[in-house]
């Protein structure tokens, strides 16, 4: 559930934690089964939107799967801003993949930003 959850806010080089009562809107939480189907990117680091970005998501994939419910869903653009309960925005493409692989579940908790 989204509400044990706080984000990781990054202004001016500070960062502070969020209460879930202050999550903006378009920001999802997608439960995904690994392999998820999905490929991720690092963005640029002058990019004001640095983080890692999915830029894919495969149809087939488990990612895919929820895709009947866009709240629930993995989709293109999406920001990845934690795994399970560790923040990860603005990270690098390593630091999310290793978010994902080190997850001991089958199932990993993805908080994502749109």
């Amino acid at each position: 559930p989204a509400s044990r959850h706080a984000l990781v806010r990054r202004r001016g080089g500070v960062v502070t934690m969020v209460k879930p009562s202050e999550v903006p809107l378009g920001v999802a939480i997608a439960n995904v089964k690994k392999p998820m189907g999905i490929i991720l990117e690092e963005l640029e680091e002058d990019d004001p939107s640095a983080g890692v970005m999915v830029v894919q998501v495969d149809p087939t994939g488990n990612a895919a799967i929820g895709l009947d419910d866009p709240t629930e869903s993995v989709l293109p653009g999406d920001r990845v801003l934690m795994v399970n309960d560790e923040p990860c925005f603005p990270g690098t493409f390593d630091q999310v993949m290793d978010l994902i692989i080190a997850a001991d579940t089958p199932t990993v908790e993805l908080t994502l930003g749109r």
